[in-house]
Formats: C-alpha cells, structure tokens, sequence
C-alpha cells in the first residue's frame, strides 16, 4: 500500500454484486454465466483484498476528510470560523456551521452521514466476504477482519458524535427489505458496538512494527484499534479502562511508538507513517485533481487529495487558496508568552500563519514571499489567522501545466502519539491508575516543543536555539491552575486544528460557558439534525433533539 490506497470503481462492484446476490424472484430460472456474484468473483486473496481496500476510501471522500468534516467540526468550535469568503462553500452550507443554524436540509450534514453509512456499508460487506472466505488462511483473514472492524468503529465513533445516538445501528448489510428500514438504536446501542469491534480488532490485527516500511504501511494495526479504544473510552469517562489502553501504547506492549522530535513532521507531507504516527487517511494526487466536486463518488478519475488546504490555509488568493475558514484570536491567543508578551511557544509558528511567524512562498507574486509581516497591506485584518498545520509552505503547482491547484497529497494523522499522552494524562488526573503522573505526560509533550528544529525557516526562533516552555508545574503555579485547567489548555495547544476541540469542548461538557454565538443553544446544538432525507426515506428513525 504504501503512501496511498488507491480506490478505483470498488464500491460500484460491490453494490454490483449486492444487486446481483439478492435477485432470486421464480421468473429467473435460468443463471447467467457472465452475472458478478459474491459466490464467483471472490475466489482469491488479492480480491478479497479489493473490498477490504475499499473501506478506507470511504475516509477520502469529501463528505469527510476530503473537506466537510473540518468545517463540521472546526467552525462550531472557539478554534476556527468561517471567513467572509465562505460564501463560496454555499453547496456544502458550512456558513450554517458557524452560525448554528444547521437544518436538518442542509448538504453538507447530509454529505457527512451518507459518507460515514456508506463506510459502514463496505465494512459490513468486506467483514462477510471475508469471513466465508475459506481459502484465506487464518492470519491474512484476521488482519482483513481486523481492519473492516477498526474502521467501522472509527465511522461509528463520528457518527455517533455527530449526531447523537438516535442514528442506525448496521452490524451487518440488509439482506431483505425489512432489513433496509431500521429503528433509531437504543440508548447505549453504537457505543457498546464500538468497544466490541475495537476490542475484537485489537486482538486478529498486526502491530505496526510488522507493517512500518512495506507496501502494507498505513493499514490499521493494533496500535490503532488500542488509540481509538482508548479515546471511545475517554469519551464515556470510562477512566480506568482508557488508562489501561493508552498505557498499552506508551509502553509498547501493542507496537513502537514515540514522539518526534519535530511536532510539524506530523502535519506535511514529508514524514508521513512516522513514529508518532497511529492512523493515517492517505491523500494523493493520483486522479484527476481538479475533479473535487466528484469526489464523493466512485469515479475512476476522482481526485483522492483532500481539499483541507485550499480551504482552510493561507489567506484569499495567496497560493490559490479559497480561506473559506479561520483560525480564531482565541487559538492564537491560548499559547504562552515572556513578559514582554512575545509568543514562546514553537506550536503557535508551526500551526498557524500569524505575526512573526512562519513565511508563505507564492509563485503567483513571481518567487516573492508572503508572510504574516505583510499580511495588513495585502487586506489581512487583525485577528485573522491561518492554519499552517496541513500546508505547504509553499505553492507546489505548476499553473501553467496542471491549472489550479485544488487538492493536497498530505496525509491527515487521525490517531497520533502525542494524543494518546494527553489521553493517559486526563485518565490519571481523573483517578485512574496509570504510568506515572498527569504531568509526567504533559512535560512530555513541552519538553519536544522546546527542541530546537534546524528544518525549520531559519528566521524562526526555535530554528536557531532551544525554547524555553516552562514545565507544567511551573506553569500551574504561575497561572494558579489546578491539573485540569492545565491538561485543557495542553489539549488545546497541542492538538489544535486537528478537528478534536469541538468533541473535547462537547464531551466535557463546558459548551455552553465556552462558545460566544448568541445562536448556540446548548440544549440541541451539540449535535446535527438527521439529515431530513434520512427520515424521509425511513419512517422508523425518530428525529433527535437538534431536528
């Protein structure tokens, strides 16, 4: 596999033989020997193997990590907002994002819950094709079954966060029309689903030391299914039992795992599959790059880059980017400073485009460079801030050969090392027994801001010394912070524009005291509506309470 999986008309075979598999109507006496059927087609390894392919690609789609799943995420949040050019994303509605006034008509709800089922569907199938695949031997079928399993918890893990638990429950595909039209699940139902793919997951999947290097690089491992299990956990404060799994990782016991030495190797291009990395969605310009507004379809020509960068990076027209979104005032404000008020941590430079910091090279002004210095004579207002993390510092395309450039090859890091620390820290700082202290783990993650990083532009501070973050302790006692004040603001820091704050913000419950819009009703606005299509079509889901 590589640096990419390739997705090439897969799911259009599968419904293909779905069709075919459930044609048994008495007229149809006599079999065509030429029809696709799951009892024909997958005879091999290498074809089972196709449909197992074919579940990641549901995770490039533009429904979600392709593009909407950041504004769905990143806009609701005090992290980032929609700009004044967002009107140009008015097919996909993220203008009502922001605003919370998403009806449950809007597209781009809708795109998100029919990619996220469309997922569960192809995992469903590749879990039943491999299973009465008798011919595989045992441990290529629990690493297929291993990878559907972690990748239908990890769409049910955003469905269910999403939109609440009044969603379907697909354990396995409709094989009757009864099975087509299922209730809402019952309260408890999609989590308790999830634990149990991860759990069973973990237990048939490879660790990734088997895998880093190979052409298998990037499937999920054990590692994967132990980060997400320790997250699903978290979030039901489960403490104890995420503890558990997050120790599991920082031990070592489910794979080798470590922080880089340079936090921005886990948001370009350049190292990914690194270290620190647990899960990947693989992006590339493989396709046809410009074909965006296809990209939720199986098209053999369908771009496979994410549309992350020219969305929601630089500033309007540097480097043909749409700035559709924006990092907030309160991000950039959230990093520490000396007393002269001069930012001292590294992770601002490396995440956002902002004063002082990091230089955009357009070739659109002719090899001259645009940076946050000039940001105010070129229109950009104070407070106005881009994401670095998941840029190019540079424009990569050739205009004149290739037209636009509308998609990025980097690939975006779902489940990453330094996660997983913060993860055992708050399982520890909320009475779990782990490895050590909470602030153990913080000052893991402090200590690798402050290295000094030769890579990066020379004019950067961190380029040519080391920082000088305090420790966490020292921090708690200057700021008068408990552990959790601490851990927050560290989750913040570390993880930001990495499309967890919004669920970190919901799941603590501190909605309501931290998001400004008048609009926000925390009462039904932490979740979408069910897309209203959905509850057209299937009489027996009830609407949840944002309908």
């Amino acid at each position: 596999m590589m640096k990419k999986l390739k997705n090439t008309g897969i799911y259009a075979l599968i419904l293909l033989v779905s069709f075919f598999s459930g044609c048994n109507e008495d007229y149809l006496e006599v079999s065509n020997p030429n029809a696709v059927t799951k009892g024909n087609f997958y005879k091999n390894q290498a074809e089972v193997q196709l449909v197992v392919n074919s579940v990641y690609s549901s995770l490039q789609k533009r429904g979600l990590y392709g593009e909407i799943l950041f504004y769905s995420l990143d806009c609701r949040s005090d992290e980032a907002t929609t700009t004044p050019f967002a009107a140009g994303g008015v097919d996909i509605g993220i203008i009502d994002f922001t605003n919370f006034n998403t009806p449950a008509t809007n597209v781009g709800i809708y795109r998100l819950f029919n990619v996220l089922y469309n997922g569960i569907y192809r995992a469903n199938e590749a879990i039943e094709i491999t299973n009465n695949a008798a011919f595989l031997s045992e441990g290529v079928k629990n690493q297929f079954l291993g990878e559907a399993l972690f990748l239908r918890a990890l769409y049910y893990f955003h469905a269910i966060n999403l939109f609440g638990e009044e969603i379907p429950l697909y354990m396995k595909n409709p094989s009757s029309a009864n099975d087509l039209l299922p209730p809402s699940a019952e309260v408890g139902a999609i989590w308790a689903a999830i634990e149990k793919d991860l759990l069973e997951a973990k237990s048939k999947l490879k660790i990734v030391d088997e895998i880093r290097g190979t052409v298998d690089q990037g499937r999920a491992t054990k590692g994967a299914a132990t980060a997400l299990l320790a997250k699903a956990y978290l979030f039901q404060q489960k403490w104890q039992q995420s503890a558990d799994q997050s120790a599991e990782i920082i031990n070592g016991t489910v794979g080798s795992y470590a922080l880089t030495n340079n936090y921005r190797d886990n948001h370009t291009n350049e190292f990914e599959h690194n270290i620190e990395s647990i899960f990947e969605v693989a992006f590339s310009f493989a396709g046809t790059p410009n074909e965006f507004y296809t990209v939720d379809s199986d098209n053999r020509n369908t771009s496979e880059g994410t549309l992350k960068a020219k969305g929601a990076g630089m500033r309007r027209d540097i480097g043909r980017r749409w700035w559709n979104e924006r990092a907030t005032q309160k991000i950039y404000d959230e990093y520490e400073r000396d007393e002269d008020g001069n930012v001292i941590d590294p992770r601002c430079f490396m995440t956002l485009w902002c004063p002082n910091g990091a230089k955009f090279y357009d070739a659109d002004l002719e090899g001259a460079e645009s940076d946050s210095l000039d940001f105010a004579a070129q229109g950009w207002l104070p407070g106005e801030f881009g994401w670095r993390k998941y840029e190019y510092d540079y424009d990569q395309w050739d205009v004149s050969t290739k037209g636009e450039n509308l998609v990025s090859d980097i690939n975006f890091r779902v489940l990453r090392f330094g996660d997983v620390l913060l993860m055992h820290a708050e399982a520890i700082a909320n009475g779990a027994a782990g490895i050590g202290t909470a602030e153990l783990h913080l000052n893991k993650l402090r200590a690798r801001a402050n290295n000094r990083l030769t890579r990066e532009q020379p004019h950067l501070f961190y380029a040519n010394r080391q920082g000088n973050l305090p420790t966490v302790e020292a921090l708690m006692s200057a700021k008068g912070w408990n552990i959790t004040e601490a851990l927050r603001h560290e989750r913040m820091v570390e993880m930001a524009g990495e499309q967890w704050r919004w669920y970190d913000l919901k799941r603590w419950g501190i909605l309501a005291q931290t998001i400004e819009n008048q609009n926000f009703n925390v009462a039904t606005d932490d979740i979408y509506p069910i897309p209203q299509q959905e509850l057209d079509t299937n009489p027996n889901m009830k609407p949840n309470r944002a309908n």
